[in-house]
């Protein structure tokens, strides 16, 4: 599903980009490909959300990660906020890296 999702609204963010910059609608070179490159990204990226949600879980029930009380808001926000911090600090670099290669 994330290959089918990205596949979609990537391309459509890329032909709307090149709208807003060129001031036309225009189908970009390679279009297609472009397209099979951004599913490929939604299904590495669907792929991290669960390692790194699987990761953070752990590292919280071996307390390794500080946690409010179980069950509560602050442990659910803090639990999402562990998930984003260790994506962006450790995935997002790489995964924005292969996205410029691929450019």
């Amino acid at each position: 599903m994330a290959f089918i999702k990205f596949f979609v609204l990537g391309t459509m963010g890329e032909v709307l980009g090149g709208r807003i910059v060129a001031g036309k609608w225009n189908k970009p070179i390679g279009l297609f490909w472009r397209a099979v490159v951004w599913g490929v990204l939604g299904i590495i990226i669907a792929l991290a959300f669960t390692i790194f949600s699987s990761g953070v879980t752990t590292l919280i029930s071996k307390g390794l990660l500080p946690m409010f009380a179980e069950g509560t808001l602050g442990a659910k926000v803090l639990t999402a906020f562990f998930i984003s911090a260790f994506m962006n600090a450790i995935f997002a670099p790489t995964m924005m890296g292969f996205h410029k290669i691929t450019d």
